[in-house]
């Protein structure tokens, strides 16, 4: 079985998930693995596999014992997972099974050099999305100090123009039908009387 995934939905039109999947089948037959069932992940972070029903579905599928499966091929091991205890979890879930997770690019086994040099790779893979992520916070503070507005538009608020680049770092603008609405659940908010169930009516 294959796995693949991208995290950058324009990515889905080029050439990546292909790339993984042709790799992916590479070695699986070459190994005498017959390919029954590919899973393409679209545009998902792997970050948490609550979060990906394409991996959520593998799961389940490799679970049946009917369907006898025996290893699950992914092109590097953070295709699979960038979080590395819960990419462990699912990997030791299949393990119950009787599946491998097998990495193309990564050579690992069960060994436990294999399985410290898998763990290195996942421990990788997340400290480079958690890198991302301080970057890109660091870059929308940056951004805001500036006067510029890096943030997704609050409910009750709307962009002032139609296209994103016209829009890009303009603070947004009240909604006129949303904003009193939100306003007057602010204002009720405030005063404790009222609970969250109370605030929308």
């Amino acid at each position: 079985m294959i796995y693949t995934r991208v995290s950058d939905p324009t990515q889905i039109e080029n050439n990546s998930l292909e790339t993984q999947e042709l790799s992916c089948k590479k070695a699986a037959e070459s190994q005498g693995y017959s390919v029954v069932k590919i899973f393409r992940e679209e545009g998902v972070s792997a970050k948490f596999i609550h979060t990906r029903p394409k991996i959520r579905e593998l799961l389940d599928f490799c679970a049946r014992k009917s369907n006898r499966i025996s290893a699950v091929f992914v092109y590097k091991f953070d295709r699979f997972s960038r979080n590395m205890e819960e990419g462990l979890a699912a990997i030791s879930f299949l393990a119950k099974y009787d599946v491998s997770v097998l990495s193309v690019m990564e050579k690992t086994d069960e060994s436990a050099m294999g399985k410290a040099m898998r763990n290195i790779m996942m421990t990788l893979g997340q400290l480079d999305n958690e890198l991302k992520g301080e970057r890109v916070r660091e870059n929308m503070q940056a951004a805001f100090r500036k006067g510029l507005w890096p943030f997704k538009v609050p409910v009750g608020y709307k962009r002032k123009y139609n296209t994103k680049e016209q829009n890009k770092g303009i603070p947004p603008l009240p909604h006129p039908d949303l904003a009193p609405i939100i306003t007057k659940m602010f204002q009720d908010a405030a005063t404790g009387i009222y609970g969250k169930s109370q605030l929308p009516k």
